[in-house]
């Protein structure tokens, strides 16, 4: 236990000195990171490498166990899985410092990233078979491919999320502490080991990083912490082959993972490259919200917390009590999501409840489509009206007037079959009357050279969530039937013989 504690104090010790000295020689090599009003809110330009005293402090404090007498607890683990995870960790962290400084593409990120999580399952750091296939496993080319997603996820996670002072940093710490612990109780004392040395390189940098942010993580720093932390939860499930194994460290990283699953959603519903930099990750919506960068930096800790609280309480045995974690933190997930009012979901959760109502939906277009056709044979004023009755009236809408310009309307009203206002002959359709609380929806008619012909007006409650007719239907196969019956109608009440018949209606008081 007290080359674990040391460990924590070593690397804590280091990054804390380490960060200082590494913010001062940034400045002086200008390696900044300059606001852009845009998604870099910070009002000056702040160091962005402050990963470089992670990695010295992490890979100090780790070799150094290696040569202190019956201070190397990795007992089970192969030299050649400690060999590929430092060696990994240190090609990540160059990659990372390279796009700080010189800049590089994300598919060539990528790449060396795979190439990396190929070495990890090389030196024998996979995700077990059995673990997700039961006794048996699975081949092993699936098995190399599951890894490599999670090694590539979760190290590309923590860079994602990297947008707002402290964030990565918090949720690496709880994280990794989380998994030390995890580590400790489950018989995997190297895992312990790196994850609290982890830990403790982490938190002398938060002195620097918290908000106000003195000196950033940068990709150096962002992507080794994620790469650690999936190099970390392989170690801890070597000798446990079980999904539980497998489980706990994705819900200990469920702070960034979930992020990054957002943001892929996000990007893919937009149809932009996953890899696009936007304004939409969590802590975004929280400043959006008006919180202060230090709220938000708490707020996401105390996410972190519960997340690596759950892990923890993974470990004790019973299904039933794991069931009903999982359970209960994915309805907090779930409600947690709603509130940040993400566009993307919104606009997912208006389908899928558009969707629950498809039965209603198909019931009024085809309503709408009969009453085409009945519009399309209607040679009569009353043909039509009827017509766009039995088309609106057993629909969502509360109420519906026709509008027919003068002098197209003019042999309709003085049929008596409609009403004079504004210029214009009008019908109402449905008679209920409209609250204040309601939209008005307006359908113009124009004829070929854009002259406006009247126009179909329909309102609709203001507290209901979805329109369920097809707005399109009646403005594209809707409309040019009316305007056609009104052209043919009005012709033929132009003669004589044509309007005797309504206004024989109109004396003896019918009107529709």
């Amino acid at each position: 236990m007290v080359t674990f504690l040391a460990a924590f104090v070593a690397a804590f010790l280091l990054s804390l000195l380490g960060t200082r000295y590494v913010r001062g020689w940034a400045v002086g090599a200008g390696i900044l990171d300059r606001p852009d009003g845009v998604r870099k809110l910070h009002s000056r330009p702040v160091p962005r490498v402050g990963g470089i005293a992670i990695y010295v402090a992490l890979a100090t404090v780790l070799i150094a166990v290696l040569f202190v007498p019956g201070a190397q607890p990795y007992g089970y683990l192969p030299v050649r899985a400690l060999i590929a995870t430092q060696a990994g960790a240190t090609v990540i962290f160059l990659l990372g410092l390279w796009d700080d400084v010189l800049g590089l593409r994300a598919s060539t990120k990528l790449l060396v990233q795979i190439a990396v999580a190929l070495g990890m399952v090389w030196g024998g750091l996979t995700i077990s078979g059995e673990a997700l296939f039961g006794p048996g496993g699975m081949p092993a080319a699936l098995s190399t491919v599951v890894t490599v997603v999670w090694i590539v996820a979760v190290t590309n996670a923590f860079n994602l999320i990297d947008g707002a002072d402290g964030i990565a940093a918090g949720a690496a710490l709880f994280a990794a502490l989380a998994i030390a612990g995890i580590a400790l109780l489950g018989g995997s004392p190297m895992a312990a080991l790196a994850a609290l040395s982890l830990a403790g390189a982490t938190l002398g940098f938060l002195f620097f990083n918290f908000p106000p942010a003195s000196i950033f993580l940068g990709d150096c720093g962002s992507l080794l912490l994620g790469f650690s932390l999936a190099a970390i939860g392989l170690m801890s499930s070597y000798t446990q082959p079980t999904l539980l194994a497998v489980a706990i460290p994705v819900v200990s990283c469920g702070l960034p993972l979930l992020d990054t699953a957002l943001a892929v959603m996000r990007r893919f519903l937009r149809g932009e490259q996953v890899f696009n930099a936007d304004r939409g990750h969590i802590h975004h919506r929280l400043r959006d919200f008006g919180y202060s960068p230090r709220r938000v930096a708490l707020v996401l800790y105390a996410a972190s917390a519960a997340f690596a609280l759950i892990s923890m309480l993974l470990v004790y045995p019973g299904y039933r009590l794991d069931a009903v974690l999982l359970g209960f933190a994915g309805v907090v997930l779930s409600l947690a999501v709603q509130r940040l009012r993400i566009p993307e979901l919104l606009e997912v959760g208006r389908i899928v409840r558009r969707g629950l109502h498809q039965r209603t939906v198909i019931g009024h277009n085809v309503r709408i489509r009969e009453a085409i056709a009945r519009i399309g044979a209607a040679d009569d004023p009353y043909g039509l009206t009827a017509a766009l009755r039995y088309a609106l009236e057993a629909g969502e809408f509360m109420r519906a007037e026709l509008w027919v310009d003068l002098p197209l309307g003019a042999p309709l009203a003085h049929a008596g079959i409609a009403e004079l206002r504004d210029g214009c002959a009008v019908w109402r359709l449905a008679q209920e009357s409209v609250p204040r609380e309601s939209w008005e929806i307006r359908l113009p008619f124009r004829d070929a050279q854009g002259v406006m012909l009247g126009r179909l007006s329909f309102w609709y409650a203001s507290d209901a969530r979805h329109v369920l007719t097809d707005l399109r239907l009646i403005a594209q196969e809707l409309e040019p039937e009316i305007v056609a019956a009104l052209r043919r109608i009005g012709a033929q009440l132009e003669t004589p013989a044509g309007l005797a018949p309504f206004m024989r209606a109109a004396g003896s008081g019918a009107a529709l």
